[in-house]
């Protein structure tokens, strides 16, 4: 967290769930240093899809949605811009519209994390066995953030602005899967 900054905007950043091929633990940490902005970092250490929440803050999703209002109200913050990648692209998302975000840029994300439904669309790529499983047999794991566009639909404030921006070689999937939360 660094709220040294006296500005006004909130840049919440969301790591994402594996860190490989030397992409760091918080993705954007460097990028935005020159910037006087107000940060917070969030990481997901469980690689649960940010389904626990974050250490030390109870309550899953729930808990960490609502430390991030209280962070905003507390700060006085008047604009925020949520960032995610990957898992952290869904966490962008999820959270830009649970508290209301002015901006949401999230860079391939996930739509829907349900381990059955992504099964059944063989979107298993970023799923091995280990984390189906895992979200599987989690305990109080609250289903209804499992689709982001479900969310979305059952939220009165969706974000201002919303980017997606979808890489990689597997096109299809992806912009299936971006697409699938396109009504924002």
């Amino acid at each position: 967290m660094d709220f040294d900054s006296p500005a006004t905007t909130l840049v919440v950043t969301f790591g994402g769930l594996r860190q490989r091929v030397g992409i760091p633990y918080f993705e954007f940490v460097k990028m935005l240093r020159p910037y006087a902005l107000k940060k917070l970092f969030v990481r997901d250490i469980h690689g649960l899809w940010y389904q626990r929440g974050v250490p030390g803050i109870p309550g899953g999703v729930a808990g960490l949605r609502d430390l991030l209002k209280d962070v905003i109200r507390e700060a006085g913050i008047q604009r925020t811009v949520f960032i995610g990648n990957s898992g952290g692209g869904y966490a962008a998302i999820l959270f830009g519209a649970l508290v209301d975000a002015s901006e949401v840029h999230a860079f391939n994300p996930k739509s829907n994390i349900d381990p059955l439904w992504r099964l059944r669309k063989w979107d298993i790529k970023d799923f091995n066995i280990r984390s189906i499983l895992r979200l599987l047999l989690m305990r109080g794991r609250d289903k209804q953030y499992d689709d982001l566009a479900r969310v979305l639909a059952d939220t009165p404030q969706t974000p201002a602005s919303t980017s997606i921006t979808v890489r990689g070689t597997s096109w299809t999937r992806k912009i299936v899967s971006a697409c699938s939360i396109s009504p924002m």
